[in-house]
């Protein structure tokens, strides 16, 4: 992620109140969980898309070899591994 692109998120984090707002009705509690639970079922099953249909090809040998660890997502990141801290990240947001 570029620089400016991270510093700003990180602003945005740091002066949101969106949490505060939310946790005083319990009707918005209840929306805001249930919405990062489908958020979170839609990176697991991504994940589990992931891990069939490119880790598990990448370990198969073919005429190119094999994948192996050298697999990477886009913007080079080891995809296995970022993709389950983006789920767990999101289940651990809930209210």
């Amino acid at each position: 992620m570029p620089p400016r692109h991270r510093k700003m998120i990180e602003y945005v984090e740091k002066k949101s109140i969106a949490k505060i707002y939310i946790s005083k009705s319990k009707k918005l509690v209840k929306e805001y969980n249930e919405c990062l639970e489908e958020i979170r079922k839609f990176r697991a099953q991504h994940l589990e898309y992931a891990a069939e249909y490119i880790h598990k090809q990448s370990q198969t040998k073919n005429a190119f070899g094999t994948g192996g660890s050298t697999i990477r997502g886009t913007g080079g990141t080891p995809f296995m591994k970022y993709l389950k801290k983006h789920r767990d990240e999101t289940g651990n947001q809930k209210a």
